[in-house]
């Protein structure tokens, strides 16, 4: 079974192709060096400190580069001609798409049975970017799961085949919820591909409704998020102490 993963070189992206190679042999990774630009500012202290964390609790604080973790191949878009074609000399079973761009149907179309797309939040309420923290703004904690979907040229819109909560624990910081975020991708996948491995397909099932589309949040509105995840998990303590 040839899995091949389409990502960036994000700490917990490159911890997520660590732990996987656990479980199954990776083929190659495609790693996506664009940056987007947005319109306005989105950097905020959550997010260094939140590196910062993942970089420590993944990998003792020195963190690897890609290539000595995995067989890589860079492009700056991985929609490109040279991207396109370098994938398809891979011939992947499973092709799995975690944090890139939006990818054409001319890639999808290269394995066509085996593409899914990781998700950050429950695609039948929050489609688009940023989703987890879109949640949190909206308090809405059960919508935090990690969902893999069937890769679709509508962004977020495929059949779901599984979902998992993030676990959250009490008096959490929303800086540590990414890495609890990426253990649980770890277990999605792990799972998903044992199933592929096994039936020979991923089963699925069509999304009820399709959610809001989301973009970029900007930087003011995340102190609104640390607030409210303070909060929230700071319940999560009183509800412990109470039991």
């Amino acid at each position: 079974m040839r899995i091949v993963i389409l990502t960036t070189g994000s700490l917990r992206r490159r911890y997520v192709v660590r732990e996987l190679q656990r479980a199954f042999p990776i083929t190659r990774v495609f790693v996506e060096t664009r940056h987007a630009n947005p319109p306005f500012p989105v950097a905020h202290e959550i997010d260094s400190t939140a590196r910062d964390h993942e970089r420590q609790l993944f990998f003792d604080g020195d963190a690897p580069p890609f290539a000595a973790l995995a067989d890589i191949e860079q492009f700056d878009r991985l929609n490109s001609p040279e991207a396109a074609n370098a994938i398809a000399e891979a011939k992947p079973d499973i092709l799995a798409v975690y944090g890139t761009g939006r990818i054409a149907n001319e890639v999808i179309a290269l394995c066509p049975a085996g593409s899914v797309n990781l998700h950050g939040a429950d695609p039948e309420a929050y489609r688009g970017l940023d989703c987890p923290l879109w949640t949190i703004y909206h308090r809405d904690y059960a919508a935090l799961v990690e969902t893999v979907l069937r890769l679709s040229p509508e962004i977020d819109g495929g059949d779901m085949i599984a979902k998992l909560p993030v676990p959250i624990t009490p008096g959490m910081a929303l800086h540590e919820f990414r890495a609890s975020s990426a253990a649980t991708v770890v277990a999605l996948l792990t799972t998903a591909f044992r199933h592929f491995e096994t039936d020979g397909e991923f089963k699925s099932a069509k999304q009820r409704h399709k959610g809001r589309y989301y973009s970029y949040m900007p930087a003011i509105m995340k102190d609104l998020c640390v607030r409210n995840f303070a909060k929230y998990t700071a319940s999560l303590t009183r509800q412990e102490d109470e039991q």
